[in-house]
């Protein structure tokens, strides 16, 4: 049971460390700033990704969330 919901709460950070990395590209797009290929290819390819194994599998590897994750952890950190 425990293994379970550690998985769920695994999954949820993954996909909102996704929205929040989208979300900072979008940011950095708009102001012209430069962005991270490698996170810009996996939150593009995300979209295309519909029908993975796992919810890990719709980014890839752990850097290609890289940005998300530090943002996540940002938020969390000053809340």
């Amino acid at each position: 049971m425990i293994e379970r919901e550690n998985t769920v709460i695994r999954n949820r950070c993954i996909a909102l460390a996704g929205i929040f990395q989208a979300v900072r590209l979008v940011q950095q797009t708009g102001r012209a700033e430069k962005r991270d290929a490698i996170a810009t290819t996996a939150s593009i390819n995300s979209i295309f990704n519909t029908d993975p194994e796992a919810v890990a599998d719709v980014y890839g590897s752990p850097d290609a969330l890289r940005i998300g994750l530090e943002v996540l952890k940002n938020q969390l950190d000053n809340s």
